[in-house]
């Protein structure tokens, strides 16, 4: 009878312990940070302390869990994005838990002062102490206190939701959905912020652009052109253009073109140097001749008037890269003529060339610097 009276009651009391354990929430635990004159060893028994004192309260993510998640954290974000919030923030989304602890030691001569920290979902906390003359006993039992004082402050303010046994399915699936919700607010919240910081650098070195900057050089070989800003999003411009291909349709037929010309160019952003979508206007005046293979040439006296919309994609370095499209239109006048054998075929096709360029679409890519 009092085996059976025995074995009943550690059956009771193993179920206690359990329901008492499923009760308890979890939390991170970060070891500890030290400043100043504190010593390796008596950072880790503060730490030991730490640990021990939570743990009464709370279930205690393992410490290999919280290295994996930080390890994460460092990979998801960039150097300058990594703030303290942030890599919180992280850490708690990667281990779905809510309490993060950390408690930071400053040591200055004779003098310490403990920092004990704690980040929830919506509201973050801390406690602080100080000592003077303390010895590794004293602090120990200061450690203790603080996490006896915040403990109770956290309770206070925390939400009915977190007192309610999870003595269910239903009321779990509840709060953890509750809890994801609240964790992915704050991470929408710090994206928001970093975009809003992101946006604030990019305008301030839009702006230092502007300040510094006045020409750019923009060409593709044989056209070069260099515009000059007059405002924001407003310049002027002169280009050349010389060059002498081989017309695709007609292999046998040369043209060459020497050209110069003016242009000016809008763009939408509110800035000069910048990725933004631009329109031009281009005025060129030159000549066009083409050049047979018998060394015919055909003489023409051309201006050209196009309208142009793109975009200009900047970069850091002051390089750039500008793609246009648009329509043109060419006022060919013919100029003379040096015929050396009489081809009917060339000058026909010539003149269904000519009369082909003008008017059109007329794609533009210059490559820039900005200076």
């Amino acid at each position: 009878m009092k085996r059976i009276f025995l074995v009943l009651t550690l059956l009771f009391s193993s179920l206690f312990v359990r329901g008492q354990n499923s009760e308890r929430p979890e939390a991170i635990v970060m070891p500890v940070v030290s400043l100043g004159s504190v010593s390796e060893t008596r950072r880790q028994i503060l730490q030991n302390t730490l640990i021990e004192s939570i743990s009464t309260r709370y279930r205690l993510v393992p410490q290999e869990q919280i290295e994996e998640a930080q390890e994460k954290a460092f990979k998801e974000l960039e150097y300058e994005e990594c703030t303290e919030d942030q890599c919180i923030l992280m850490i708690q989304d990667f281990l779905q838990v809510e309490n993060f602890f950390v408690l930071q030691v400053i040591g200055e001569d004779k003098d310490t002062q403990i920092s004990l920290k704690w980040v929830g979902l919506d509201d973050k906390k801390v406690k602080n102490d100080y000592c003077e003359n303390c010895d590794t006993k004293d602090l120990n039992l200061k450690v203790s206190g603080i996490v006896n004082e915040l403990v109770e402050v956290i309770k206070s303010n925390q939400p009915t939701i977190n007192k309610i046994v999870k003595s269910s399915k239903t009321k779990e699936d509840e709060l953890r959905k509750q809890k994801e919700e609240a964790l992915r607010k704050r991470k929408e919240e710090a994206l928001r912020k970093q975009k809003e910081e992101e946006l604030r650098k990019q305008k301030e070195l839009a702006d230092k652009r502007q300040k510094e900057l006045n020409f750019s050089f923009r060409t593709i070989g044989s056209v070069n052109a260099i515009d000059y800003s007059l405002g924001n999003n407003f310049g002027v411009g002169v280009l050349n253009m010389n060059q002498s291909i081989e017309l695709i349709d007609y292999p046998n037929i040369k043209e060459i073109a020497k050209v110069n010309g003016m242009y000016f160019l809008k763009f939408t952003e509110q800035c000069y140097y910048c990725d933004s979508y631009v329109w031009s206007g281009i005025i060129t005046t030159g000549s066009i001749n083409y050049e047979t293979r018998q060394k015919s040439l055909y003489k023409y006296k051309v201006n050209s008037y196009l309208f142009e919309i793109g975009k200009q994609w900047f970069w850091d370095n002051n390089f750039n890269i500008t793609l246009m499209g648009g329509l043109i239109a060419r006022d060919y006048k013919e100029n003379g003529k040096d015929i050396t054998v009489v081809n009917k075929s060339d000058e026909t096709n010539i003149k269904n060339f000519v009369e082909q360029q003008k008017s059109g679409f007329y794609p533009v890519i210059l490559f820039g610097y900005s200076c």
